[in-house]
Protein backbone atom coordinates (compact mmCIF):
# COMPACT_ATOMS: atom_id res chain seq x y z
CA UNK A 1 0.00 0.00 0.00
CA UNK A 2 3.14 2.18 0.35
CA UNK A 3 3.49 3.17 -3.35
CA UNK A 4 -0.20 3.72 -3.62
CA UNK A 5 0.08 6.67 -1.00
CA UNK A 6 3.08 7.64 -1.97
CA UNK A 7 1.52 8.13 -5.64
CA UNK A 8 -0.78 10.01 -4.40
CA UNK A 9 1.82 12.70 -2.54
CA UNK A 10 3.08 13.08 -6.16
CA UNK A 11 -0.21 13.89 -7.11
CA UNK A 12 -1.02 16.19 -4.59
CA UNK A 13 2.19 18.11 -5.39
CA UNK A 14 1.32 18.29 -8.82
CA UNK A 15 -1.83 19.58 -8.13
CA UNK A 16 -1.12 21.86 -5.86
CA UNK A 17 2.06 23.66 -8.36
CA UNK A 18 -1.29 23.69 -10.80
CA UNK A 19 -3.05 25.63 -8.64
CA UNK A 20 0.16 28.13 -7.70
CA UNK A 21 0.76 28.23 -11.62
CA UNK A 22 -3.07 29.27 -12.10
CA UNK A 23 -2.87 31.96 -9.49
CA UNK A 24 -0.23 33.76 -11.66
CA UNK A 25 -0.73 37.62 -10.07
CA UNK A 26 0.73 38.96 -12.98
CA UNK A 27 -2.21 36.97 -15.56
CA UNK A 28 -5.07 39.45 -16.56
CA UNK A 29 -8.40 39.15 -14.96
CA UNK A 30 -11.56 40.24 -16.15
CA UNK A 31 -11.80 42.69 -13.00
CA UNK A 32 -7.77 43.39 -13.67
CA UNK A 33 -7.82 44.19 -17.37
CA UNK A 34 -10.91 43.02 -19.22
CA UNK A 35 -9.56 43.15 -22.40
CA UNK A 36 -6.67 41.12 -21.99
CA UNK A 37 -8.36 38.99 -20.28
CA UNK A 38 -10.96 38.07 -22.84
CA UNK A 39 -8.00 38.12 -25.68
CA UNK A 40 -5.42 35.82 -23.95
CA UNK A 41 -7.90 33.28 -24.44
CA UNK A 42 -7.89 30.71 -27.72
CA UNK A 43 -9.64 32.81 -30.34
CA UNK A 44 -11.57 30.71 -32.88
CA UNK A 45 -10.48 33.11 -36.14
CA UNK A 46 -13.91 33.69 -37.89
CA UNK A 47 -12.82 34.29 -41.76
CA UNK A 48 -15.43 37.10 -43.31
CA UNK A 49 -17.88 35.42 -45.81
CA UNK A 50 -15.88 37.23 -48.80
CA UNK A 51 -12.04 39.05 -48.60
CA UNK A 52 -12.88 42.71 -47.73
CA UNK A 53 -10.74 45.47 -49.53
CA UNK A 54 -7.86 47.00 -46.93
CA UNK A 55 -7.24 50.78 -48.83
CA UNK A 56 -4.29 50.95 -46.70
CA UNK A 57 -2.27 47.52 -48.30
CA UNK A 58 -2.98 49.07 -51.52
CA UNK A 59 -2.78 45.68 -53.57
CA UNK A 60 -5.90 46.38 -56.19
CA UNK A 61 -4.71 47.74 -59.44
CA UNK A 62 -5.31 51.30 -60.64
CA UNK A 63 -6.21 50.28 -64.33
CA UNK A 64 -9.55 50.88 -65.50
CA UNK A 65 -10.88 47.71 -67.48
CA UNK A 66 -11.64 48.80 -71.28
CA UNK A 67 -13.76 46.66 -73.37
CA UNK A 68 -13.97 46.89 -76.83
CA UNK A 69 -16.93 48.77 -77.53
CA UNK A 70 -15.50 51.41 -75.68
CA UNK A 71 -13.94 53.27 -78.84
CA UNK A 72 -14.75 56.81 -79.46
CA UNK A 73 -13.81 58.95 -82.06
CA UNK A 74 -13.94 62.60 -81.37
CA UNK A 75 -14.00 64.85 -84.41
CA UNK A 76 -11.79 67.53 -82.50
CA UNK A 77 -9.80 67.33 -79.39
CA UNK A 78 -10.50 69.80 -76.59
CA UNK A 79 -8.76 71.17 -73.67
CA UNK A 80 -9.71 69.93 -70.39
CA UNK A 81 -11.59 72.97 -68.98
CA UNK A 82 -13.37 73.12 -72.41
CA UNK A 83 -14.68 69.71 -71.52
CA UNK A 84 -14.90 68.88 -67.64
CA UNK A 85 -17.51 71.16 -65.31
CA UNK A 86 -15.76 72.09 -62.16
CA UNK A 87 -18.51 72.50 -60.17
CA UNK A 88 -19.08 68.38 -60.50
CA UNK A 89 -15.42 67.98 -59.86
CA UNK A 90 -15.57 70.27 -56.51
CA UNK A 91 -18.84 68.22 -55.72
CA UNK A 92 -17.91 64.76 -55.57
CA UNK A 93 -14.50 65.66 -54.58
CA UNK A 94 -16.16 66.59 -50.80
CA UNK A 95 -17.43 63.18 -50.85
CA UNK A 96 -13.72 61.98 -51.48
CA UNK A 97 -12.22 64.35 -48.94
CA UNK A 98 -15.01 62.90 -46.67
CA UNK A 99 -14.15 58.77 -47.08
CA UNK A 100 -10.99 59.96 -46.01
CA UNK A 101 -11.06 62.61 -43.34
CA UNK A 102 -14.73 61.99 -42.36
CA UNK A 103 -13.88 63.87 -39.07
CA UNK A 104 -13.76 67.21 -41.20
CA UNK A 105 -17.05 66.51 -43.40
CA UNK A 106 -18.15 70.10 -42.42
CA UNK A 107 -15.15 71.66 -43.41
CA UNK A 108 -15.35 69.83 -46.71
CA UNK A 109 -18.68 71.03 -47.37
CA UNK A 110 -18.18 74.42 -46.60
CA UNK A 111 -15.27 74.61 -48.88
CA UNK A 112 -17.67 73.19 -51.46
CA UNK A 113 -20.11 75.82 -50.56
CA UNK A 114 -17.38 78.79 -50.71
CA UNK A 115 -15.89 77.26 -53.95
CA UNK A 116 -19.73 77.48 -55.41
CA UNK A 117 -19.17 81.94 -54.72
CA UNK A 118 -15.99 82.14 -57.03
CA UNK A 119 -15.96 82.90 -60.81
CA UNK A 120 -14.82 80.88 -63.53
CA UNK A 121 -10.79 81.18 -63.35
CA UNK A 122 -10.99 81.20 -59.73
CA UNK A 123 -12.08 77.70 -59.57
CA UNK A 124 -10.13 76.50 -61.67
CA UNK A 125 -6.99 77.29 -60.38
CA UNK A 126 -8.37 76.22 -57.18
CA UNK A 127 -8.67 72.74 -57.94
CA UNK A 128 -5.83 72.67 -60.24
CA UNK A 129 -3.93 73.69 -56.69
CA UNK A 130 -5.85 71.13 -54.89
CA UNK A 131 -5.15 67.96 -57.39
CA UNK A 132 -1.30 69.41 -57.74
CA UNK A 133 -0.67 67.16 -54.34
CA UNK A 134 -3.95 65.03 -53.47
CA UNK A 135 -3.61 61.57 -53.03
CA UNK A 136 -4.40 59.22 -56.40
CA UNK A 137 -5.28 56.19 -53.71
CA UNK A 138 -8.46 57.98 -52.35
CA UNK A 139 -9.57 58.85 -55.88
CA UNK A 140 -9.43 55.64 -57.42
CA UNK A 141 -11.45 53.96 -54.33
CA UNK A 142 -14.85 54.69 -55.79
CA UNK A 143 -13.69 52.42 -58.97
CA UNK A 144 -11.94 50.01 -57.25
CA UNK A 145 -15.02 49.09 -54.48
CA UNK A 146 -17.43 49.33 -57.32
CA UNK A 147 -15.61 46.90 -59.96
CA UNK A 148 -14.71 44.63 -56.06
CA UNK A 149 -18.82 44.52 -55.75
CA UNK A 150 -19.26 43.43 -59.32
CA UNK A 151 -16.98 40.25 -58.39
CA UNK A 152 -18.62 40.14 -54.77
CA UNK A 153 -22.34 40.16 -56.10
CA UNK A 154 -21.78 37.41 -58.88
CA UNK A 155 -19.53 35.28 -55.99
CA UNK A 156 -22.68 35.98 -53.24
CA UNK A 157 -25.63 35.01 -55.20
CA UNK A 158 -27.74 36.69 -52.84
CA UNK A 159 -31.92 37.45 -53.68
CA UNK A 160 -32.28 40.89 -54.96
CA UNK A 161 -33.86 42.76 -52.38
CA UNK A 162 -34.18 46.49 -51.23
CA UNK A 163 -35.29 45.56 -47.70
CA UNK A 164 -33.66 43.00 -45.80
CA UNK A 165 -36.24 41.67 -43.04
CA UNK A 166 -34.48 40.21 -40.80
CA UNK A 167 -31.18 42.90 -39.81
CA UNK A 168 -34.26 45.55 -40.35
CA UNK A 169 -36.50 43.66 -38.04
CA UNK A 170 -33.51 43.34 -35.06
CA UNK A 171 -32.30 47.03 -35.79
CA UNK A 172 -36.44 48.30 -35.21
CA UNK A 173 -36.18 46.17 -31.90
CA UNK A 174 -32.89 48.04 -30.91
CA UNK A 175 -34.42 51.36 -31.90
CA UNK A 176 -37.94 51.22 -29.90
CA UNK A 177 -36.05 49.78 -26.89
CA UNK A 178 -33.42 53.07 -27.49
CA UNK A 179 -36.91 55.24 -27.65
CA UNK A 180 -38.72 53.77 -24.56
CA UNK A 181 -35.26 54.14 -22.83
CA UNK A 182 -35.36 57.80 -23.37
CA UNK A 183 -38.71 58.73 -23.16
CA UNK A 184 -39.05 56.76 -19.27
CA UNK A 185 -35.30 57.74 -18.45
CA UNK A 186 -33.89 61.26 -19.30
CA UNK A 187 -34.50 63.43 -16.97
CA UNK A 188 -34.70 66.29 -20.26
CA UNK A 189 -38.01 68.17 -20.59
CA UNK A 190 -40.83 66.33 -22.92
CA UNK A 191 -39.50 69.12 -25.96
CA UNK A 192 -36.21 68.21 -25.25
CA UNK A 193 -36.78 64.59 -25.20
CA UNK A 194 -39.02 64.34 -28.38
CA UNK A 195 -36.18 66.48 -30.14
CA UNK A 196 -33.52 62.88 -29.56
CA UNK A 197 -36.74 60.71 -30.03
CA UNK A 198 -37.25 61.88 -33.58
CA UNK A 199 -33.50 61.78 -34.28
CA UNK A 200 -33.70 57.96 -33.28
CA UNK A 201 -36.28 57.21 -35.50
CA UNK A 202 -35.15 59.59 -38.21
CA UNK A 203 -32.20 56.78 -38.96
CA UNK A 204 -31.43 55.17 -41.43
CA UNK A 205 -29.53 52.03 -42.19
CA UNK A 206 -28.33 49.57 -45.40
CA UNK A 207 -26.55 46.67 -45.11
CA UNK A 208 -24.51 46.30 -48.14
CA UNK A 209 -24.69 43.49 -50.79
CA UNK A 210 -27.87 42.19 -48.74
CA UNK A 211 -29.74 45.30 -49.79
CA UNK A 212 -29.87 47.32 -53.35
CA UNK A 213 -28.00 44.48 -54.64
CA UNK A 214 -29.40 44.28 -58.28
CA UNK A 215 -25.73 43.21 -59.67
CA UNK A 216 -27.31 44.31 -63.42
CA UNK A 217 -27.51 47.78 -62.11
CA UNK A 218 -23.91 47.59 -59.90
CA UNK A 219 -22.58 46.43 -63.61
CA UNK A 220 -24.36 49.47 -65.55
CA UNK A 221 -22.67 51.88 -63.13
CA UNK A 222 -19.45 50.01 -63.02
CA UNK A 223 -19.95 50.44 -67.53
CA UNK A 224 -21.03 54.03 -66.92
CA UNK A 225 -17.65 55.15 -65.14
CA UNK A 226 -15.53 53.35 -67.36
CA UNK A 227 -17.46 54.90 -70.52
CA UNK A 228 -17.14 58.26 -69.01
CA UNK A 229 -13.54 57.99 -68.11
CA UNK A 230 -11.82 56.77 -71.54
CA UNK A 231 -14.65 59.06 -73.53
CA UNK A 232 -12.49 62.14 -71.45
CA UNK A 233 -9.20 60.85 -72.02
CA UNK A 234 -9.83 60.44 -75.71
CA UNK A 235 -11.57 63.72 -76.45
CA UNK A 236 -8.92 65.78 -73.76
CA UNK A 237 -5.27 67.17 -75.43
CA UNK A 238 -4.40 69.24 -72.39
CA UNK A 239 -0.64 70.45 -72.51
CA UNK A 240 -0.89 73.05 -69.92
CA UNK A 241 -1.80 70.98 -66.95
CA UNK A 242 0.08 67.80 -65.51
CA UNK A 243 -0.84 64.57 -66.67
CA UNK A 244 -1.44 63.46 -63.55
CA UNK A 245 -3.35 66.28 -62.50
CA UNK A 246 -5.58 65.50 -65.42
CA UNK A 247 -6.13 61.85 -64.57
CA UNK A 248 -7.04 62.72 -61.38
CA UNK A 249 -9.94 64.86 -62.31
CA UNK A 250 -11.34 62.60 -65.07
CA UNK A 251 -11.37 59.94 -62.33
CA UNK A 252 -13.65 62.37 -59.89
CA UNK A 253 -16.02 63.28 -63.32
CA UNK A 254 -16.58 59.29 -64.42
CA UNK A 255 -18.28 59.22 -60.88
CA UNK A 256 -21.15 61.52 -62.20
CA UNK A 257 -22.62 59.38 -64.76
CA UNK A 258 -22.36 55.88 -62.27
CA UNK A 259 -23.57 57.39 -59.54
CA UNK A 260 -26.69 59.37 -61.70
CA UNK A 261 -27.29 55.50 -61.83
CA UNK A 262 -26.94 54.45 -58.38
CA UNK A 263 -29.02 57.94 -57.44
CA UNK A 264 -32.37 56.71 -59.18
CA UNK A 265 -31.76 52.93 -57.42
CA UNK A 266 -31.29 53.98 -54.22
CA UNK A 267 -33.49 56.68 -53.36
CA UNK A 268 -34.18 56.42 -49.81
CA UNK A 269 -30.97 57.81 -48.98
CA UNK A 270 -29.12 61.33 -49.87
CA UNK A 271 -26.49 61.43 -52.85
CA UNK A 272 -23.67 62.00 -50.62
CA UNK A 273 -24.63 58.57 -48.21
CA UNK A 274 -24.97 56.64 -51.49
CA UNK A 275 -21.45 57.51 -52.65
CA UNK A 276 -19.98 56.54 -49.28
CA UNK A 277 -21.71 53.48 -49.34
CA UNK A 278 -20.10 52.54 -52.94
CA UNK A 279 -17.18 53.67 -51.87
CA UNK A 280 -17.22 51.19 -48.49
CA UNK A 281 -19.42 48.61 -49.80
CA UNK A 282 -16.27 46.31 -50.73
CA UNK A 283 -14.38 47.48 -47.17
CA UNK A 284 -14.69 46.25 -43.60
CA UNK A 285 -15.97 49.59 -42.76
CA UNK A 286 -19.34 50.29 -40.56
CA UNK A 287 -20.44 54.37 -40.22
CA UNK A 288 -23.12 56.59 -39.60
CA UNK A 289 -22.97 59.62 -41.91
CA UNK A 290 -25.23 62.35 -40.80
CA UNK A 291 -27.75 59.72 -39.23
CA UNK A 292 -27.17 57.16 -42.31
CA UNK A 293 -26.03 54.33 -41.13
CA UNK A 294 -23.48 51.75 -43.66
CA UNK A 295 -23.23 48.34 -42.06
CA UNK A 296 -20.67 45.52 -43.02
CA UNK A 297 -21.88 42.43 -42.96
CA UNK A 298 -20.25 39.65 -45.24
CA UNK A 299 -16.23 41.57 -45.37
CA UNK A 300 -16.30 41.13 -41.72
CA UNK A 301 -18.37 38.09 -40.93
CA UNK A 302 -19.39 34.87 -41.96
CA UNK A 303 -22.93 34.08 -40.39
CA UNK A 304 -22.67 30.62 -41.27
CA UNK A 305 -19.74 29.69 -39.14
CA UNK A 306 -20.19 30.60 -35.69
CA UNK A 307 -23.37 32.15 -35.78
CA UNK A 308 -23.82 33.02 -32.23
CA UNK A 309 -20.63 35.06 -32.05
CA UNK A 310 -21.38 37.25 -36.00
CA UNK A 311 -25.01 37.88 -34.04
CA UNK A 312 -23.29 39.46 -30.81
CA UNK A 313 -20.83 41.29 -32.36
CA UNK A 314 -23.92 42.70 -35.40
CA UNK A 315 -25.47 43.44 -32.51
CA UNK A 316 -22.85 45.48 -30.74
CA UNK A 317 -22.08 47.38 -34.26
CA UNK A 318 -25.81 48.26 -34.70
CA UNK A 319 -25.89 49.30 -31.06
CA UNK A 320 -23.09 51.66 -31.47
CA UNK A 321 -23.15 53.25 -34.79
CA UNK A 322 -27.45 54.23 -33.68
CA UNK A 323 -25.62 56.03 -30.62
CA UNK A 324 -23.54 57.67 -33.07
CA UNK A 325 -27.03 59.75 -33.61
CA UNK A 326 -26.57 61.79 -30.51
CA UNK A 327 -22.03 61.04 -30.47
CA UNK A 328 -20.18 62.42 -33.20
CA UNK A 329 -18.39 65.71 -34.34
CA UNK A 330 -21.85 67.89 -33.61
CA UNK A 331 -22.74 70.36 -31.16
CA UNK A 332 -25.18 69.49 -28.16
CA UNK A 333 -28.40 70.64 -29.33
CA UNK A 334 -29.44 72.03 -25.97
CA UNK A 335 -28.17 71.64 -21.97
CA UNK A 336 -24.71 72.26 -23.23
CA UNK A 337 -23.47 71.78 -19.50
CA UNK A 338 -25.05 68.63 -19.24
CA UNK A 339 -23.62 67.23 -22.29
CA UNK A 340 -20.19 68.27 -20.87
CA UNK A 341 -20.33 66.78 -17.78
CA UNK A 342 -20.96 63.33 -19.20
CA UNK A 343 -18.39 63.68 -21.67
CA UNK A 344 -15.76 64.60 -19.06
CA UNK A 345 -16.95 61.40 -17.18
CA UNK A 346 -16.09 59.26 -20.17
CA UNK A 347 -12.11 61.30 -20.54
CA UNK A 348 -11.78 60.47 -16.52
CA UNK A 349 -12.98 57.14 -17.06
CA UNK A 350 -10.45 57.28 -20.02
CA UNK A 351 -7.60 58.92 -18.53
CA UNK A 352 -7.27 56.42 -15.72
CA UNK A 353 -7.24 53.19 -17.81
CA UNK A 354 -4.67 54.87 -20.63
CA UNK A 355 -0.85 54.78 -18.54
CA UNK A 356 0.40 53.09 -20.99
CA UNK A 357 -0.26 55.58 -24.10
CA UNK A 358 0.27 58.66 -22.02
CA UNK A 359 4.31 59.22 -22.83
CA UNK A 360 3.45 59.06 -26.92
CA UNK A 361 3.44 62.64 -28.09
CA UNK A 362 0.16 62.21 -30.56
CA UNK A 363 -2.12 61.24 -27.56
CA UNK A 364 -4.77 62.80 -26.99
CA UNK A 365 -8.08 61.21 -25.20
CA UNK A 366 -10.44 63.90 -25.64
CA UNK A 367 -10.27 63.96 -29.26
CA UNK A 368 -12.17 60.96 -30.44
CA UNK A 369 -14.15 61.10 -27.17
CA UNK A 370 -17.82 60.58 -29.21
CA UNK A 371 -16.79 57.11 -30.38
CA UNK A 372 -16.16 56.26 -26.45
CA UNK A 373 -19.34 57.63 -25.79
CA UNK A 374 -20.85 55.54 -28.22
CA UNK A 375 -18.96 52.81 -27.20
CA UNK A 376 -20.61 52.62 -23.36
CA UNK A 377 -24.05 53.90 -24.51
CA UNK A 378 -23.90 51.26 -27.01
CA UNK A 379 -23.17 48.40 -25.01
CA UNK A 380 -25.69 49.47 -22.41
CA UNK A 381 -28.25 49.60 -25.23
CA UNK A 382 -26.94 45.95 -26.15
CA UNK A 383 -27.10 44.35 -22.53
CA UNK A 384 -30.53 46.22 -22.44
CA UNK A 385 -31.75 43.66 -25.14
CA UNK A 386 -29.78 41.20 -24.20
CA UNK A 387 -31.57 41.45 -21.01
CA UNK A 388 -35.13 40.95 -22.60
CA UNK A 389 -33.37 37.58 -24.18
CA UNK A 390 -32.13 35.38 -21.63
CA UNK A 391 -32.14 34.27 -18.15
CA UNK A 392 -28.83 33.21 -18.55
CA UNK A 393 -25.93 35.68 -16.72
CA UNK A 394 -23.22 33.09 -18.36
CA UNK A 395 -25.20 33.49 -21.68
CA UNK A 396 -24.27 37.15 -21.16
CA UNK A 397 -21.05 36.76 -19.95
CA UNK A 398 -20.59 35.34 -23.47
CA UNK A 399 -22.23 37.54 -25.38
CA UNK A 400 -19.91 40.33 -24.20
CA UNK A 401 -16.43 38.72 -24.74
CA UNK A 402 -18.21 37.69 -28.17
CA UNK A 403 -18.06 41.51 -28.78
CA UNK A 404 -14.56 42.85 -27.34
CA UNK A 405 -12.83 39.48 -29.04
CA UNK A 406 -13.94 41.14 -32.44
CA UNK A 407 -10.91 44.00 -31.61
CA UNK A 408 -8.37 41.59 -30.48
CA UNK A 409 -4.95 42.74 -31.75
CA UNK A 410 -1.74 41.64 -30.05
CA UNK A 411 -0.11 44.98 -31.67
CA UNK A 412 -1.99 47.26 -33.79
CA UNK A 413 -4.31 48.76 -31.42
CA UNK A 414 -4.84 51.90 -32.68
CA UNK A 415 -7.28 53.28 -35.63
CA UNK A 416 -8.19 56.11 -37.81
CA UNK A 417 -9.98 58.32 -35.32
CA UNK A 418 -10.26 56.01 -32.70
CA UNK A 419 -8.52 55.93 -29.33
CA UNK A 420 -6.78 52.85 -28.31
CA UNK A 421 -8.57 49.48 -28.30
CA UNK A 422 -7.79 48.12 -24.98
CA UNK A 423 -8.34 51.62 -23.58
CA UNK A 424 -11.58 52.54 -25.01
CA UNK A 425 -13.00 48.63 -24.59
CA UNK A 426 -12.22 48.53 -20.84
CA UNK A 427 -13.59 52.08 -20.50
CA UNK A 428 -17.02 50.80 -22.15
CA UNK A 429 -17.07 47.33 -20.18
CA UNK A 430 -16.65 48.29 -16.66
CA UNK A 431 -19.27 51.11 -17.49
CA UNK A 432 -22.07 48.17 -17.82
CA UNK A 433 -24.50 48.47 -14.76
CA UNK A 434 -24.23 44.82 -14.03
CA UNK A 435 -20.48 44.16 -14.76
CA UNK A 436 -19.41 43.87 -11.36
CA UNK A 437 -21.88 41.08 -10.65
CA UNK A 438 -21.68 39.32 -14.13
CA UNK A 439 -17.30 39.02 -13.02
CA UNK A 440 -17.86 39.56 -9.07
CA UNK A 441 -15.29 42.57 -9.26
CA UNK A 442 -15.12 44.63 -6.22
CA UNK A 443 -13.60 48.10 -4.47
CA UNK A 444 -10.13 47.97 -5.08
CA UNK A 445 -10.36 45.88 -8.73
CA UNK A 446 -9.10 48.25 -11.71
CA UNK A 447 -12.49 47.46 -13.26
CA UNK A 448 -14.30 47.82 -10.75
CA UNK A 449 -16.64 50.65 -10.74
CA UNK A 450 -19.33 52.13 -8.34
CA UNK A 451 -22.92 52.59 -8.90
CA UNK A 452 -22.79 55.98 -8.31
CA UNK A 453 -19.99 56.69 -10.38
CA UNK A 454 -21.37 55.37 -13.51
CA UNK A 455 -20.94 57.87 -16.61
CA UNK A 456 -24.38 59.23 -17.22
CA UNK A 457 -25.67 59.71 -20.65
CA UNK A 458 -28.46 61.82 -22.10
CA UNK A 459 -29.32 62.90 -18.62
CA UNK A 460 -30.61 59.44 -17.48
CA UNK A 461 -30.14 57.98 -14.21
CA UNK A 462 -29.03 54.44 -14.28
CA UNK A 463 -31.13 51.95 -12.38
CA UNK A 464 -28.87 47.99 -12.51
CA UNK A 465 -32.44 46.42 -12.21
CA UNK A 466 -33.02 47.37 -15.91
CA UNK A 467 -30.26 45.96 -16.68
CA UNK A 468 -30.65 42.15 -15.16
CA UNK A 469 -31.99 39.36 -17.19
CA UNK A 470 -35.98 40.26 -17.24
CA UNK A 471 -37.00 36.85 -18.97
CA UNK A 472 -39.18 34.28 -16.87
CA UNK A 473 -36.89 31.58 -14.81
CA UNK A 474 -37.84 28.18 -13.96
CA UNK A 475 -38.74 29.63 -10.03
CA UNK A 476 -41.08 32.09 -12.06
CA UNK A 477 -43.02 29.34 -13.66
CA UNK A 478 -43.41 26.80 -11.01
CA UNK A 479 -44.75 29.99 -8.73
CA UNK A 480 -47.40 30.48 -12.02
CA UNK A 481 -48.27 26.75 -11.74
CA UNK A 482 -48.95 26.84 -8.67
CA UNK A 483 -51.14 30.56 -8.90
CA UNK A 484 -52.77 28.82 -11.99
CA UNK A 485 -54.19 25.69 -10.42
CA UNK A 486 -55.35 27.76 -7.12
CA UNK A 487 -57.40 29.75 -9.65
CA UNK A 488 -58.46 26.81 -11.74
CA UNK A 489 -60.11 25.37 -8.75
CA UNK A 490 -61.32 28.17 -7.19
CA UNK A 491 -63.25 28.45 -10.42
CA UNK A 492 -64.57 25.24 -10.42
CA UNK A 493 -66.32 26.32 -7.00
CA UNK A 494 -67.55 29.02 -8.24
CA UNK A 495 -68.97 26.99 -10.68
CA UNK A 496 -70.37 23.99 -9.07
CA UNK A 497 -71.79 26.52 -6.24
CA UNK A 498 -73.64 28.79 -8.98
CA UNK A 499 -72.38 31.57 -7.06
CA UNK A 500 -73.54 35.08 -8.92
CA UNK A 501 -72.93 39.26 -9.00
CA UNK A 502 -74.48 41.66 -7.57
CA UNK A 503 -75.73 42.11 -11.22
CA UNK A 504 -76.94 38.79 -11.14
CA UNK A 505 -74.61 37.14 -13.48
CA UNK A 506 -72.69 34.31 -13.18
CA UNK A 507 -69.30 34.84 -12.37
CA UNK A 508 -66.88 33.40 -15.43
CA UNK A 509 -63.30 32.63 -14.91
CA UNK A 510 -61.75 31.29 -18.12
CA UNK A 511 -58.54 30.08 -17.80
CA UNK A 512 -57.95 28.00 -21.00
CA UNK A 513 -55.89 31.14 -22.58
CA UNK A 514 -53.77 31.55 -19.57
CA UNK A 515 -52.81 27.55 -19.61
CA UNK A 516 -51.96 28.20 -23.09
CA UNK A 517 -49.75 31.29 -22.02
CA UNK A 518 -47.84 29.24 -19.39
CA UNK A 519 -47.05 26.33 -21.57
CA UNK A 520 -45.63 29.03 -23.77
CA UNK A 521 -43.70 30.65 -20.99
CA UNK A 522 -42.43 27.14 -20.35
CA UNK A 523 -41.26 26.19 -23.72
CA UNK A 524 -39.35 29.88 -23.96
CA UNK A 525 -37.87 28.94 -20.68
CA UNK A 526 -36.62 25.11 -22.17
CA UNK A 527 -35.48 27.03 -25.05
CA UNK A 528 -33.08 29.32 -22.96
CA UNK A 529 -31.21 26.84 -21.31
CA UNK A 530 -27.37 26.33 -22.10
CA UNK A 531 -26.73 23.90 -24.49
CA UNK A 532 -24.79 22.01 -22.58
CA UNK A 533 -27.68 21.05 -20.47
CA UNK A 534 -28.47 17.46 -20.31
CA UNK A 535 -31.68 16.46 -22.94
CA UNK A 536 -33.57 14.56 -20.40
CA UNK A 537 -35.02 16.15 -17.32
CA UNK A 538 -33.52 15.28 -13.77
CA UNK A 539 -36.46 14.21 -11.42
CA UNK A 540 -36.15 16.81 -8.46
CA UNK A 541 -35.51 20.39 -10.11
CA UNK A 542 -33.94 21.79 -7.17
CA UNK A 543 -31.37 19.59 -7.09
CA UNK A 544 -30.48 20.00 -10.60
CA UNK A 545 -30.21 23.33 -9.95
CA UNK A 546 -27.68 23.12 -7.30
CA UNK A 547 -25.63 20.72 -9.02
CA UNK A 548 -25.65 23.07 -12.08
CA UNK A 549 -24.33 26.16 -9.79
CA UNK A 550 -21.78 24.05 -8.07
CA UNK A 551 -20.55 22.97 -11.35
CA UNK A 552 -20.64 26.43 -12.60
CA UNK A 553 -18.16 27.39 -9.43
CA UNK A 554 -16.39 24.70 -9.60
CA UNK A 555 -15.41 25.39 -13.63
CA UNK A 556 -14.70 29.15 -12.96
CA UNK A 557 -12.65 29.24 -10.26
CA UNK A 558 -11.35 25.56 -9.13
CA UNK A 559 -10.71 24.74 -12.43
CA UNK A 560 -7.33 23.16 -11.22
CA UNK A 561 -8.46 22.33 -7.58
CA UNK A 562 -10.87 19.17 -8.55
CA UNK A 563 -8.08 17.05 -8.82
CA UNK A 564 -6.60 17.98 -5.83
CA UNK A 565 -10.33 17.56 -3.65
CA UNK A 566 -10.37 14.18 -5.62
CA UNK A 567 -7.14 13.25 -4.32
CA UNK A 568 -7.29 15.16 -0.79
CA UNK A 569 -10.90 12.30 -0.42
CA UNK A 570 -8.86 9.30 -1.91
CA UNK A 571 -6.08 9.76 0.69
CA UNK A 572 -8.13 10.51 3.59
CA UNK A 573 -10.05 7.74 2.93
CA UNK A 574 -6.87 5.10 2.39
CA UNK A 575 -4.90 6.52 5.50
Amino acid sequence: MWWLQASILVLLAISVFCENETLDPNAPTACNNFYEYVCEKPIVVGYPRIMAVHWSQNNLSNDIDQYQDYVFHPQQKLRFWDVANADVISKWLVQFDTNDNGVKWKEHTKRHEEFLTFDGPKKREALERIFENYNLSVITRFYKSLKKSVEHLEDLRVPVSSHNHYYHGLFDEIVDIHISQIRSESKYNEEQKNYLIDKVKNVKIIFPYLEYNNITIWRQAKTAYEKEYYRLKTVINETHLHPDVVDKMVRVLAVNPAMEIFEKYITTFTPRFVFQHVVSAATRHSFNYQDEIHLSIFTVFNPKTNPNAVYDRILYVMCHELLHVHYNVDSPPFETEIWDREKQCIHDRLDYYANAYKNETDWSLAQFSYEDSANVSGLRLMLLYLAQMTSDSNQIRENIENVVTRFCHKTQRKAAAHNPLDVSLNVAVSQMPTFNNLYNCTPGDRMYVARDKYCKALNMDIDVNDYTTQKIEKDDLFVLTQFMDVLENTADELDAANITTIEYEKFDVTVTDVEEEEEALEGSAESSESSSEESSEEKDGDLEDELKEAESLASSSLSFNFPFFVILILSIYLF
